[in-house]
């Protein structure tokens, strides 16, 4: 073999020899490439994996959410409803208690203003009395009488009718008082009764009464109007059901 011919070998066998590195350096990479992408797929389904877990995750805690969201529009709901009994309820008895609070300042007010009448009646029959009186009239003094005597019966229901209204003891007590004025004018029927038998001289005397009468009346008369000017006590809502 000569030296061309070694030359040439040399030559071919260093070419095979970079074909054959070629060929490995491009299985080396092929198998890289394969096992990258085998790589990647598992990659890409553990992603799909991960994200169809955290998609199901989502959707169940909205279905939650939303269930609960239901059960607390629910729950709101029934508790306007009750709310809304209770304010409609309330009112009633608003209503109610206002019906009758009116109701009773209206018989408090009738039977008050019933009593300055009875009150103003009997002071001018016992007035209307004692000019008689100082008139000598005997004849009239016995009707005008009879008159004081059921005025007298008046005013003792009228204070009467108005102690079973009103709610205020210190103002049932008030009225109460108003009897005094029966002693009043009980000592003023003697006294002329007695000076008409004892033929007493009675002008002095009646005068004298129709000035302590007049000042009783103003007396009562203004006792009577700090009584009508009280504020009345309000009754209790629901009392008046």
């Amino acid at each position: 073999m000569t030296a061309e011919d070694i030359k040439n070998f040399s030559a071919v066998a260093a070419a095979i020899i970079a074909l054959i590195g070629s060929l490995i350096t491009l299985f080396l990479v092929w198998k890289k490439e394969k096992q990258f992408e085998k790589q990647r797929q598992q990659f890409s389904l553990q992603l799909q994996n991960a994200e169809l877990a955290h998609a199901k995750k989502l959707q169940d805690e909205r279905h939650d959410f939303e269930k609960k969201k239901q059960i607390l529009l629910e729950a709101q709901n029934k508790l306007n409803h009750l709310h809304a009994q209770q304010l409609q309820q309330q009112k009633a008895e608003l209503d109610a208690w206002k019906t009758g609070y009116e109701i009773e300042i209206k018989a408090r007010n009738d039977a008050l203003r019933k009593l300055r009448t009875a009150v103003i009646a009997l002071f001018d029959h016992f007035q209307n009395m004692l000019q008689l009186a100082l008139r000598a009239d005997d004849q009239e003094i016995l009707g005008v009488l009879a008159k004081c005597v059921q005025a007298l019966a008046n005013l003792d229901k009228a204070i009467d009718a108005a102690k079973s209204i009103v709610r205020n003891d210190i103002e049932a007590e008030k009225l109460h008082r108003l009897h005094i004025i029966k002693r009043f004018f009980l000592r003023v029927i003697l006294d002329l009764t007695r000076r008409k038998t004892e033929r007493l001289s009675q002008a002095p005397a009646l005068r004298k009464m129709e000035s302590r009468l007049k000042k009783r009346k103003e007396v009562t008369m203004l006792y009577l109007q700090s009584v009508m000017e009280e504020r009345p006590r309000a009754p209790g809502i629901g009392a008046s059901k």
